[in-house]
């Protein structure tokens, strides 16, 4: 079989060769009924590895892992993510029994809202890669150092989010392999064992629905540009002109009353606490860190265009400050809680009132535990069915499957679109 026909078979089949579907939810409620996980806020001042530097931002000691800096943007300074190295999102599959299967970590990390998400086969920065952290190395990690270019199955460099990150990626990279007896917290899974998950809230990570997106049934490089994707290349080269600067001096946002960094303009909001944890079955059981605070965050929707049996989707340009080509194709509409947002307005915005979206489906998802605390965010899919051509709307991108793949591997969609994305291709394919 081809890969489009293994991926097509691995989203269908639900009780594989290796486990069914049951087995491997019931390996998953056993991995988080585990009372092995404890998570305490403690303040900024309270983290024992981590303080503010001689140009007051919020450091680690050894200068590794990452800092809290000031990002100025426009009009406005804020806090930013600043982690200076590139991390690795690694799938490794394996075709068993003529199925295709996938490596699936059942991790546990200290913002997770329950305790093991699935997560990729490898996920780490390069400091935890090179111990930093005083620990063991990440579980299969050999498997994705020297990657042999025939082992690729799909691969690009993908941003973190703008508005926490500065111009942070990450190596999504799936690779073929062979079947072998996986360690523990692990499983190998069908796509359609882990598309079941869906239906379960806040169990498939963002790392995870981060490296799936770029699971798709055209070869790279059968697709060819087309004057959409070059015109949005060149918008790129235009927004770097107007880059945001990094600063110093976060202490500037520090509250000494609640012991934590405080973010907040026009737009957006944010706090920065410190967290101790306890976790079993990790390289390194005991530590502290820094972590966000984003409860802001209410809703990711995705509104897809169907039109003479054609489907397009509808993706929002997005300038946030951690974008190193200044702009990414994000969420239709991002909704957040602290800012009067009518769903019904946007979407008469751009169609007019004699359309009316459908509710397809709707899942709810967190964000990464390890840099953000709790953060769940619903995920909302909208289809409009029109009778006639669109035309371009203004601040947005209509783009069909094959358009969307290929901005996907330039790394022009933000995390938040390809979250969404991971779950549209289970959805409407």
């Amino acid at each position: 079989m081809n890969l489009e026909q293994l991926l097509v078979t691995s989203k269908k089949t639900i009780d594989g060769p290796i486990y069914t579907f049951k087995q491997v939810r019931e390996y998953y409620e056993s991995v988080n009924s585990k009372n092995n996980f404890i998570v305490k806020q403690i303040g900024i001042s309270k983290l024992t590895e981590w303080n503010f530097d001689t140009l007051k931002n919020l450091s680690h000691k050894s200068g590794r892992f990452f800092k809290v800096v000031k990002v100025k943007n426009k009009n406005y300074e804020s806090g930013i993510l600043l982690q200076d190295e590139l991390g690795t999102l690694g799938v490794l599959t394996c075709i068993y029994k003529d199925v295709l299967h996938f490596l699936v970590q059942f991790k546990k990390e200290p913002g997770n809202i329950i305790s093991s998400q699935l997560s990729p086969t490898l996920q780490a920065t390069l400091s935890n890669q090179n111990k930093v952290h005083g620990g063991n190395a990440p579980k299969y990690l050999e498997l994705f150092e020297n990657i042999i270019k025939e082992n690729i199955l799909f691969r690009a460099s993908l941003p973190e989010q703008g508005n926490r990150y500065w111009k942070k990626y990450n190596d999504n990279v799936i690779l073929k392999g062979d079947y072998f007896e996986e360690d523990e917290n692990y499983r190998w899974m069908t796509l359609g064992q882990i598309y079941e998950f869906s239906n379960i809230d806040n169990s498939i990570n963002s790392c995870l629905r981060s490296v799936l997106s770029l699971l798709h049934k055209s070869e790279y490089k059968n697709i060819k540009y087309s004057e959409k994707i070059k015109n949005i290349k060149n918008m790129t080269k235009l927004q770097k002109l107007n880059n945001p600067e990094l600063k110093n001096s976060v202490i500037d946002f520090y509250s000494e009353k609640e012991d934590k960094l405080i973010f907040e303009n026009i737009d957006d909001k944010f706090e920065i606490n410190g967290i101790s944890i306890t976790i079993e079955d990790r390289e390194v059981s005991k530590w502290d860190q820094p972590i966000v605070f984003d409860f802001n965050l209410s809703e990711y929707v995705f509104v897809s265009i169907l039109q003479d049996n054609k489907r397009m989707y509808l993706f929002k340009e997005m300038y946030e400050p951690g974008y190193k080509n200044g702009f990414n194709l994000g969420p239709t509409f991002t909704l957040k809680k602290t800012i009067n947002q009518n769903l019904i307005d946007n979407f008469k915005q751009i169609f007019g009132d004699a359309t009316t979206p459908t509710l397809i489906n709707e899942f709810e998802m967190s964000e990464e535990g390890g840099r953000f605390f709790q953060t769940r965010v619903k995920h909302s899919y909208y289809e409009i069915v029109l009778n006639s051509a669109i035309n371009n709307v203004e601040g947005f991108q209509i783009l069909d499957d094959d358009e969307v793949r290929h901005i996907n591997n330039l790394g022009l969609l933000t995390m938040e679109a390809r979250s969404l994305l991971f779950f549209a291709n289970f959805i409407y394919n």
